[in-house]
């Protein structure tokens, strides 16, 4: 999906290389911003995403008050995409987290992804509104967190494995698996909401796991989240 406009980036200091790829993936217009007039940019561009590119941004608290108050009531969603170092907090829970020492080609990959969750999100409003139109009973919307509902397949057998399987059960619920083989049965008979693959497989295991999960039509909005040694290029597939 290509990267619509308009796009708010917010940073302390001039994100040249980032605005160039971004334009590259068609997103215009780009309006750049300091995290001081951040608001001001925001409300005048009504962007369909945002990106705090820098940890002065990202780790704004004032900015991350009017973030909560303003974007995260939008609809359809309005994703806010932060860079920053993993050990920092970020204070806007609503933000997709980024390494800030990630490439402008993997943030211009998540970003599209973002978008294209925002396209879903509209598409279902839009149904929505016809359909209320057209005098049909909706059903009642879950005001529970979807998290506390969904279902994450980990596998990995390598050190990381424990810590990675608590951390996601943390969050939602896990199944845990050793093997590539397993996780890929468990993708055709469980109702999985996502996948991480962990440490402790090869690499040509890996990328033909996920060659073949990007070929199959069921798993094309998969969340997929790959630690190890794989071909970075198949994560950005999946993204773009």
């Amino acid at each position: 999906m290509s990267l619509q406009g308009p796009l708010v980036v917010v940073a302390d200091r001039p994100a040249a290389d980032l605005i160039e790829t971004l334009a590259t993936g068609g997103a215009f217009p780009i309006v750049e911003s300091v995290p001081a007039d951040a608001p001001h940019a925001i409300a005048a561009a009504k962007p369909g995403a945002i990106l705090l590119a820098d940890e002065d941004a990202a780790c704004d608290p004032a900015l991350a008050e009017w973030l909560s108050a303003h974007v995260t009531p939008a609809a359809p969603i309005r994703p806010v995409l932060a860079c920053a170092a993993p050990e920092r907090d970020i204070p806007y829970r609503e933000a997709l987290p980024l390494d800030a020492k990630a490439a402008p080609a993997v943030i211009a990959a998540r970003l599209s992804a973002a978008l294209r969750a925002r396209a879903l999100h509209g598409a279902v409003l839009r149904r929505a509104d016809m359909a209320y139109a057209d005098g049909h009973p909706l059903p009642d919307v879950p005001r529970n967190d979807p998290l506390e509902d969904a279902t994450v397949i980990v596998a990995g057998r390598g050190r990381a494995y424990p810590a990675l399987s608590v951390a996601i059960g943390e969050q939602a619920g896990a199944i845990g698996t050793l093997t590539i083989e397993t996780a890929a049965r468990y993708l055709k008979t469980r109702d999985a909401d996502g996948l991480i693959v962990g440490d402790g497989f090869g690499a040509r295991n890996v990328e033909a796991f996920l060659t073949v999960i990007g070929e199959d039509t069921r798993f094309r909005d998969l969340p997929v989240g790959v630690l190890g040694p794989a071909d970075p290029g198949l994560a950005l597939g999946r993204d773009q």
